[in-house]
């Protein structure tokens, strides 16, 4: 059921998708990976209280994959609590330094808070994560013109 949400899910199918992630929760109470899909899923949705309780229960059932972490984060930078998503997309990239989103993200997350150094280091990480050949110089380089060049990389 998880990876038949999965498909509708990345097909934008995100109800029949939260569906399938209901059974496979439904065959396995504590399936982090389905409840994480279904945050994803709610958070697509814009139903940000729902993404929040689904990724608490996938971090409480697996506390060590970033996706829960990274997930709440996002979801938190929707509700404009950048301090709190910072903590989440710590905790994610603790566990996987390799994952180029949750640089992104937390640079996102801090750009918003006006940090934009900070936020052009995490830019930068993020396509070094990507292997990408941007060259991304933190004291030079327009903030936003970063974003979008990282994000059409992810």
């Amino acid at each position: 059921f998880n990876n038949r949400g999965f498909a509708k899910h990345k097909l934008k199918r995100y109800e029949e998708a939260i569906k399938d992630y209901d059974d496979a929760i439904k065959l396995d109470p504590k399936y982090a990976r389905a409840f994480n899909n279904r945050g994803d899923a709610n958070f697509y949705l814009k139903r940000y209280e729902e993404a929040i309780k689904d990724f608490d229960e996938g971090i409480k059932f697996n506390q060590n994959e970033d996706e829960g972490f990274l997930g709440r984060g996002l979801v938190k930078i929707a509700l404009e609590k950048y301090n709190e998503a910072i903590k989440d997309i710590n905790k994610a990239i603790k566990i996987n330094p390799k994952n180029p989103k949750s640089f992104f993200s937390r640079g996102i997350a801090k750009g918003s808070q006006g940090n934009y150094l900070d936020a052009l280091k995490d830019f930068q990480q993020a396509a070094i994560n990507l292997k990408s050949k941007i060259k991304i110089n933190p004291y030079k380089d327009d903030y936003e013109t970063i974003k979008e060049k990282v994000n059409k990389l992810l």
